[in-house]
């Protein structure tokens, strides 16, 4: 991973750390099959994914139950979570670094859809990275980033990100067309991502706007 995009309080021997606690206790809190549905409604028979800051992998392994038809790939610097994942799903292609992309591979661009599900916000400049993973993608290709919304300040997150400014410093610079989906309150089942039972508010009304869903897809 590049070091020159990565916020400096995400090292990989932090994430490693904190996976490690993680499996060791059995603790799931990244688990959303609710959200895995509603992107794998933008992949298609035959895509080839890549998913950018992947950790144990809960998306791509959902994807693969869903539809064992894709090419899953994933990318992580904590060495634990994918070792971790890959014995899980051996079907998956991970890397602990885009460097480790296979030469052949990235003599053009490969993937149909790159997903980045709650990693944007561990890095200081969003938009350097989607330039970066720009490159991977086909010229018809899709990009899906979420979000937290005026969520709580956390140490691993470079700040606390409103829909306003998501448009303005994240998508604004981009040559892109953009799609934002806020899914519908939902209740989430006792046992799921490892909490009681509780609900989930991610609709698009006024101040209870809690998690972004963005489709891009670049124009040039």
């Amino acid at each position: 991973m590049d070091e020159a995009i990565v916020d400096k309080h995400n090292t990989p021997e932090y994430w490693d750390n904190q996976y490690a606690y993680e499996i060791e206790k059995g603790i799931d809190q990244r688990t959303d099959p609710f959200l895995y549905d509603q992107l794998l409604n933008y992949i298609k028979h035959g895509d080839r994914i890549l998913d950018f800051g992947c950790g144990r992998c809960e998306f791509l392994r959902h994807a693969l139950k869903q539809k064992d038809y894709i090419e899953a790939y994933g990318c992580d610097q904590s060495k634990v979570a994918i070792e971790w994942a890959f014995k899980k799903e051996p079907r998956l292609r991970l890397m602990h670094d885009l460097k480790e992309f296979p030469t052949n591979m990235i003599k053009e661009p490969i993937f149909d859809v790159i997903t980045i599900i709650h990693s944007l916000e561990h890095f200081k400049d969003p938009v350097d990275l989607i330039t970066v993973l720009r490159g991977y993608l086909k010229p018809d290709g899709i990009m899906i980033f979420t979000m937290p919304i005026e969520d709580a300040e956390w140490k691993e997150h470079h700040r606390v990100w409103n829909v306003r400014d998501v448009i303005s410093d994240i998508v604004g610079p981009l040559p892109v067309w953009s799609k934002f989906i806020y899914r519908p309150e939902t209740v989430i089942p006792a046992g799921v991502r490892g909490f009681k039972e509780h609900t989930l508010i991610c609709n698009d009304n006024g101040q209870q706007r809690k998690e972004l869903i963005a489709v891009v897809k670049f124009h040039d």
